[in-house]
């Protein structure tokens, strides 16, 4: 058939159309970037000491430079006094955030890509299955950036997708969330906390889980850690007059914003590209992803696709297999419960997935 020719085509593929983001920076740029954070870092200490050298406006500009060539620069991470909270209150979002069905094989996903080219057929659209945008699907805490006049003004935790917590004190302490954008229309950005594999090696002994770690370091109530956290977008509510999602990256990139690493190609490119992930390109990040999520990059055609369930047609999250290791059962207990019900419960020889 169709979809099996195309399964096998998507093996020889060797990648997608990188389109950019992820934590890596230009080779090119680490020179200007040390140099811009050495500058930054003296213009602070002498600002605190009561002896400014530069201009705010100065000042600004450094920096903005800097976030423009590292987003998720550890200087950007605003490091002030922890503010100290008895309770996050609960905020409603301004968009619901909702939920992805997911696919787990190429099958899944062509049947997924055919399904939406059907649909679309029949309205009079094209296709999507020839133009695919895929982004890292990032495994950390969810979360909703309000700017309002160019100033980011609230950070708010997914929760229920209606109403989550608003922890913004902590956000703003966070690496790749400006506290100003070159854009005063109100904004929604969604964005994923996580934490990075090389700052949970240097600032968080003994953890093994980043996930774990991110959601209870991002709700802790004195704020400390969260400068080691980083955000990074891949998302913007609302109408802004954008035709595609590499349009809507490239605005959430220019300003300011980290975003994962993202691609565009075929349906037969992205399951190509899945496997390179899944095989080498996923271990050789300093994050955790567990999967891939695969739009269709015409904004106009997700929103023809619509929604079922409050989950868009015109998306999936491609996941990677779960991981899984052979161990060895040490014995078998048998529990009796309060009805008498016997259960055998097995123990096993720890293994680390």
């Amino acid at each position: 058939s169709a979809r099996l020719r195309n399964a096998k085509s998507a093996r020889k593929v060797a990648e997608a159309a990188p389109a950019g983001g992820g934590l890596d920076v230009d080779p090119r740029d680490r020179r200007r970037i040390e140099e811009l954070a050495q500058r930054l870092a003296h213009y602070r200490a002498e600002y605190s000491a009561g002896t400014p050298l530069v201009s705010d406006a100065a000042y600004d500009a450094l920096e903005d430079e800097l976030r423009g060539l590292d987003p998720a620069h550890p200087l950007l991470a605003r490091v002030g006094s922890p503010v100290l909270v008895e309770a996050w209150d609960k905020a409603r979002h301004v968009i619901p955030m909702g939920s992805l069905n997911k696919v787990v094989s190429e099958q899944e996903l062509l049947d997924w890509a055919e399904r939406c080219d059907e649909l679309l057929h029949r309205q009079g659209e094209a296709a999507i299955s020839g133009a695919l945008f895929v982004a890292e699907k990032l495994d950390g805490i969810s979360v909703e950036l309000l700017y309002r006049d160019g100033l980011f003004v609230d950070g708010i935790t997914r929760g229920d997708g209606e109403v989550g917590e608003r922890i913004s004190a902590n956000v703003a302490r966070m690496r790749g969330v400006p506290r100003a954008i070159a854009d005063r229309r109100p904004m929604s950005v969604r964005g994923e906390i996580i934490l990075r594999s090389s700052d949970m090696a240097e600032h968080f002994p003994g953890v093994t889980s980043p996930r774990n770690a991110a959601a209870g370091t991002a709700r802790r109530l004195d704020g400390q850690g969260n400068e080691h956290l980083t955000v990074l977008v891949y998302d913007l509510a609302g109408d802004f007059g954008l035709a595609s999602e590499q349009h809507k990256f490239a605005m959430l990139r220019r300003l300011g914003f980290a975003t994962p690493n993202t691609f565009t190609g075929t349906v037969a490119e992205v399951l190509g590209l899945h496997s390179r992930y899944a095989a080498a390109l996923r271990d050789g990040l300093d994050y955790e992803i567990d999967g891939l999520v695969v739009r269709a990059d015409r904004l106009e055609a997700q929103q023809r696709l619509g929604d079922v369930n409050r989950r868009p047609r015109g998306a999936v999250a491609f996941k990677f297999a779960s991981p899984a290791k052979v161990t060895r059962v040490l014995s078998v207990d048998w529990d009796t419960g309060p009805s008498g019900r016997v259960t055998p419960v097995a123990e096993v020889e720890p293994v680390h997935l």
